[in-house]
């Protein structure tokens, strides 16, 4: 198991992003969160075997779609892990 430390860039606030990423997540079974951040990235923050974590960046990585568009998806991180840090994947506010 792994968890993964990510920045969306782009159009990604306002525009339902933190609901897309979070619906992909929970259909993967992913855990973590999604959050806003000041300077208008998105942090995502989420834990699953790497297949799972892959697939979520790629699925993600969305260009223009409903006004969402990822302009950058940056992996700020990536780390082994022995267990679950987050029980659900969640909007942090």
């Amino acid at each position: 198991m792994q968890r993964i430390f990510l920045i969306a860039r782009g159009s990604v606030q306002g525009v339902g992003f933190r609901a897309f990423v979070m619906g992909h997540a929970l259909q993967l079974g992913v855990s973590g969160y999604v959050r806003n951040l000041p300077d208008g990235s998105v942090e995502i923050v989420a834990e699953g075997t790497p297949e799972q974590l892959e697939e979520l960046c790629r699925r993600v990585r969305v260009q223009e779609r409903f006004g969402i568009s990822v302009e950058q998806l940056e992996e700020r991180g990536r780390k082994e892990i022995s267990k679950p840090g987050f029980s659900s994947f969640s909007i942090a506010y």
